[in-house]
């Protein structure tokens, strides 16, 4: 049996309880399991942050010519993609919180700018 988890765009995404992601690795951060997927070399890393239902594969050509000039990284936050599953909604600070330790468990290095896509737009946080 597959379990599959169903965006705001209506994609499925398989869940990272049943199906490894399609590349990078899962990351223990706390009680979650969070897919980041990392290339290149250098500092400071970049970030690219999906949103509005997307996950981190879907930003996988921009990232790789990032990746050109400095580390580049792909993850999915909990609730979305490969990630576990969370509670939602989330605030942007759960969100930058989560993110932080999971740049430190896959020994990112930083500062990472980041690529927000979807989080602290609202006063309700991020919904995907």
């Amino acid at each position: 049996m597959r379990t599959i988890n169903v965006g705001e765009g209506g994609m499925g995404r398989p869940s990272s309880e049943t199906t490894a992601p399609p590349l990078g690795r899962l990351h223990d951060v706390g009680e979650r399991r969070l897919m980041l997927h990392r290339s290149g070399s250098g500092g400071p890393g970049v970030v690219f942050l999906p949103g509005a239902g997307l996950v981190g594969p879907d930003f996988l050509n921009v990232q790789e010519g990032a990746a050109a000039f400095t580390t580049s990284v792909l993850y999915d936050r909990g609730g979305t993609g490969w990630s576990t599953s969370v509670p939602l909604p989330r605030g942007a600070a759960e969100v930058a919180v989560e993110l932080r330790d999971l740049l430190r468990a896959a020994a990112v290095p930083g500062p990472a700018p980041g690529w927000p896509s979807g989080c602290g737009r609202t006063r309700r946080g991020c919904r995907s």
